[in-house]
């Protein structure tokens, strides 16, 4: 896992690539992130957002969705994906978990 510290502000790193996804996060901030999930060879964004390094860590704020590419859970029951913003704002989000491998991104509530 990476620290806060291993990357200063304006850096990019790449945490992750295969022959399909490739996952990149600029540090915007010294308390925010910049992530990015990209079909690799096309360079599609998949997954954009913004995340907190803070108090909040699991805060995030949504830039970019590809609904026919992720899947969509809160507290384990699927929930259809282009529900992804009313999620975020309706929902109390305790953690969120993005599940490259299972194409989900997994949602806990603080009721779970």
């Amino acid at each position: 896992m990476m620290e806060q510290a291993d990357i200063s502000v304006g850096d990019t790193v790449v945490p992750y690539e295969d022959e399909t996804l490739k996952v990149k996060v600029v540090r915007i901030s010294q308390d925010r992130f910049l992530v990015t999930y990209q079909r690799v060879g096309t360079g599609e964004n998949l997954l954009v957002f913004r995340v907190n390094a803070g108090p909040k860590p699991n805060s995030i704020d949504l830039d970019e969705f590809d609904s026919s590419f992720w899947k969509v859970t809160v507290d384990g029951q699927e929930r259809p994906s282009d529900s992804l913003e009313e999620i975020l704002f309706s929902e109390e989000i305790a953690n969120t978990k993005v599940l490259r491998e299972e194409r989900e991104i997994a949602f806990e509530t603080e009721n779970s």
